[in-house]
């Protein structure tokens, strides 16, 4: 809003969508007075004056333009105006996922217990989840874990590894411009792993590795799918579609 008086408080009337103008218009309080069209600004009885439509009439109307300086809006017959065809047609999309991490049970690559099934477990003498680092080089507590006797299973129960949880967050902004009553364009921008957190797998749970602890990969190289699915870093495409 502005005050009467200022340098933006005049109007000028086109009849041909904003190829001509007519004379200049002042604004005061009460306006418009007649003339058997409404103007697209109403002032108040203090003498503000507030924009009401950035858009189109019905008609086809009168357009009107504030000055000095730039023209705010311009009506045309057909009812096409650009700062219309500018603020609509966005779409916003967002998805955010956030898991706790995957269990894994820690296993021996040795067969003490002698039985050949090679699914023989450490002894647990710990809790592998408390006092680890949470780090891709130690990410839970391995003194938890000792060595079983020879011709033994090991106690170490099942899935009792937490692992690295996922944090992801995606986003998209679209526009969608018509061109014509059948035509339109739409420009795509996506961001997958905005944030570019990082995403990792389940530790190396096997007791007797030199590795036992440490995270080697992400689950997309895991998965045989670098770049693409959860794991991968921050990935930005753009994408320009003609719809008819």
């Amino acid at each position: 809003a502005f005050k009467t008086g200022d340098v933006n408080t005049v109007i000028q009337q086109s009849a041909d969508g904003g190829k001509t103008w007519g004379p200049i218009i002042p604004v005061s309080p009460g306006f418009p007075r007649g003339g058997g069209y409404s103007a697209p600004v109403l002032v108040e009885p203090g003498g503000q004056v507030d924009l009401l439509s950035w858009g189109h009439f019905v008609g086809p109307p009168p357009s009107y333009a504030l000055h000095p300086g730039h023209e705010f809006f311009a009506s045309s017959a057909n009812g096409t105006t650009w700062p219309k065809r500018l603020t609509e047609g966005w779409q916003v999309g967002a998805i955010y996922t956030w898991a706790s991490g995957l269990p894994a049970t820690p296993f021996l690559g040795a067969d003490l217990s002698g039985t050949g099934e090679l699914n023989d477990r450490p002894n647990r003498v710990g809790d592998p989840n408390a006092g680890g680092q949470h780090t891709r080089l130690a990410w839970f507590n391995t003194t938890a874990f000792a060595r079983p006797a020879t011709e033994t299973f090991g106690n170490a129960g099942r899935n009792i590894i937490i692992g690295p949880p996922t944090n992801i967050a995606d986003f998209s902004l679209n526009k969608s411009t018509r061109m014509t009553e059948r035509v339109s364009i739409q420009f795509r921008s996506e961001f997958f792993n905005i944030f570019n957190h990082p995403n990792f797998t389940v530790p190396n749970v096997q007791f007797d590795s030199s590795a036992f602890g440490t995270i080697g990969s992400t689950p997309d190289v895991a998965g045989s799918n670098p770049r693409l699915g959860d794991g991968g870093p921050r990935v930005i495409q753009f994408g320009l579609k003609l719809l008819f």
